[in-house]
């Protein structure tokens, strides 16, 4: 999808359709592009796939993390060591696709201006949007998977990224969401579907806070395998 508009539209009307489904349900908590505008016009588009968000009632994650900043301070360390390395990661894979000098120890002292950056041209989707609850049963997270499947589908297709970073997710994206991907030979945890980067990774909570060095050093990999996301607008 190539019209800013025409996602906006479509992005409201699926969000209208996914929290009707949940008609009972007092909470649903939707995401996407932390900024439509920024995510269209980045030159890649890097979708985070996780768990869930909870907290009850009904708003918007992508759109907290942008009033925030591209960076949402949520007031517990645990939670907030999730979204922290989160723009790290964002912050290492962008690094290595434009070759600039990673400092992610500098940037975390200045309170992440970089990382904060690459979080506002990227987009953070969680795979259960209601009923969301601090730690993921796996059983559980499957079959609302399956059950959103319909929905998890349009959702990516609307986005329509070029990397597809699953944070503790991958058993789900890959099994479900893109069952054709192949190994990217080369690589320690990356596949590909058609023209899409997925990359299989940990989930944020519980990731040593050195975890973006692993992650640069994978999409240097895939870079060495000639596999690049492509801008197509």
């Amino acid at each position: 999808m190539n019209n800013l508009q025409q996602f906006l539209a479509e992005n409201a009307k699926l969000r209208e359709e996914w929290h009707r489904s949940y008609a009972n349900c007092g909470d649903f908590i939707f995401d996407g592009p932390t900024d439509p505008n920024g995510w269209f016009k980045g030159k890649e588009r890097i979708l985070c796939v996780l768990k869930e968000a909870h907290g009850g009632s009904v708003w918007d994650h992508a759109e907290e993390i942008r009033k925030d900043g591209g960076l949402l301070r949520v007031g517990g360390t645990a939670n907030q060591a999730t979204h922290n390395r989160m723009v790290e990661w964002l912050y290492a894979i962008d690094c290595s696709l434009n070759d600039k000098h990673m400092d992610v120890e500098a940037d975390r002292g200045s309170d992440y201006p970089e990382g904060r950056a690459i979080m506002l041209r990227s987009a953070w989707i969680n795979i259960k949007k209601a009923n969301g609850v601090s730690h993921s049963n796996a059983n559980d997270l499957r079959c609302i998977a399956e059950r959103d499947l319909r929905f998890l589908s349009r959702q990516i297709e609307l986005l329509s990224p070029h990397i597809i970073l699953c944070c503790g997710t991958f058993s789900l994206v890959g099994d479900l969401l893109f069952p054709d991907h192949q190994k990217i030979r080369g690589t320690t945890c990356s596949y590909q579907s058609g023209n899409l980067v997925i990359i299989e990774y940990r989930h944020p909570l519980y990731a040593r806070r050195e975890s973006y060095e692993d992650l640069f050093a994978e999409m240097e990999r895939i870079k060495r395998a000639g596999i690049l996301p492509t801008n197509q607008h």
